[in-house]
Formats: C-alpha cells, sequence, structure tokens
C-alpha cells in the first residue's frame, strides 16, 4: 500500500574543494529548477561569524557548528516541501555527522584538477587560512587526495567542474534527470528533456 500527500523533495548538496564552483554552480543550478538556493558557510557566517575566522580558532569546534548548521538548513530546504540547492564548504565532509547528512541527500561532487583549482583560487588569502604549506597548487595536492575518498562515499554523482560553469551545471541537470521517474528528484519539473534543452539565461 504506497503512501499518501505529496513526496518531500530532497536538497541538491554540492561539494568539492575551495576553487571547484560550488557556490556559483549552485546558485546557477537553483536558478534552473527554480528552487531555493542556500551557502552553508553564509549560513555559518550568519549564525557565528567569519568561517575564516571560526577555522582558525578551533577547527574541531568549528566542524562541529557546521555539522549542526548543514542539518539546520537542511531541515529547511527539505521542510519547505520543494526541496532546493545547498552549497557546502570544502571541509563539510571531515565530519562523520556531516557525511551521514549529506550521504542522505542527492550530493554531486564537483571535481577538478588541482591545477585548475589552484588557478581559480590564486594567492588570495582572504576566504580562509591556508590548510598546507607551500601554496595552492600544493594545498590542492595534498587536500584532494585527503578528501576525495570522503566527497566520493557521500556523492549520488560525479561531475567535471573544470568545465565552464554552465557546462558543469548542464551535467548536475543531467544527473538529476536520469534514473526512473519515480526515483528522480523533482522528477514532476524535471524531465529528462529539461537537462539536455537547458541554457542559461
Amino acid at each position: 500500500m504506497s503512501c499518501t500527500g505529496p513526496r518531500a523533495e530532497p536538497a541538491v548538496c554540492l561539494v568539492g574543494l575551495r576553487g571547484a564552483g560550488k557556490s556559483s554552480a549552485g546558485a546557477l543550478l537553483a536558478r534552473a529548477l527554480a528552487l531555493p538556493f542556500a551557502d552553508l558557510d553564509q549560513a555559518l557566517e550568519r549564525r557565528a561569524g567569519s568561517v575564516a575566522a571560526l577555522l582558525t580558532r578551533d577547527e574541531p569546534a568549528f566542524r562541529a557548528l557546521e555539522a549542526e548548521c548543514l542539518a539546520e538548513t537542511l531541515r529547511q530546504l527539505k521542510g519547505s516541501g520543494q526541496g532546493g540547492v545547498l552549497a557546502t564548504g570544502g571541509g563539510v565532509v571531515l565530519s562523520p555527522a556531516s557525511r551521514q547528512l549529506l550521504a542522505a541527500s542527492w550530493t554531486v561532487y564537483l571535481d577538478a584538477p588541482p591545477e585548475v583549482l589552484a588557478a581559480r583560487v590564486g594567492d588570495d588569502p582572504s576566504l580562509r587560512p591556508a590548510l598546507r604549506l607551500g601554496g595552492p597548487l600544493a594545498e590542492a595536492r595534498a587536500l584532494r587526495v585527503e578528501r576525495d575518498p570522503h566527497y566520493r562515499s557521500v556523492a549520488r554523482t560525479v561531475v567535471d567542474a573544470s568545465r565552464p560553469l554552465e557546462d558543469v551545471v548542464a551535467q548536475v541537470l543531467a544527473a538529476l534527470a536520469s534514473g526512473r521517474e519515480e526515483d528522480r528528484p523533482f522528477g514532476a519539473i524535471l524531465p529528462p528533456v529539461q537537462a539536455r534543452a537547458w541554457e542559461p539565461g
């Protein structure tokens, strides 16, 4: 016997290293789907101040707060009845609690070679403190080795984030539209043809 009432749509969560384009792709994806968009780092800053300062002061405490904020944001998106798109921070997968939440969502890993990530990030330290010595490229290489297994463990699909932004969003839309309609998130508004035909406005 099937349950009655509308199904609760999931949140589409974007994970990946700094420079993968999670916030930019997330905002464009949400626009394409006509759904709410949330940025986890922005939510954290509204709640507790500068992400960079929090991370520098006490990373374990920051990760615990990040997991709480992730849970709260996902509850808000899913509780809306229509779901939404959430861009996460690069280190969100370091927390087991956060990984559990992401694995239960429709998570997409935006993957790109370290060289691409480093070129996008550059030497600007304003977003947060460096996590590894040796500059952006050394950091991107080290963090990719450390975090790639975690990203893949929570992701439903992996997309090539080295592509132009519009191509990245098209890859995510195609992944969302694949499979049986009853298994697809947003099945009522995202038939497969939409993913092939969508172009940025």
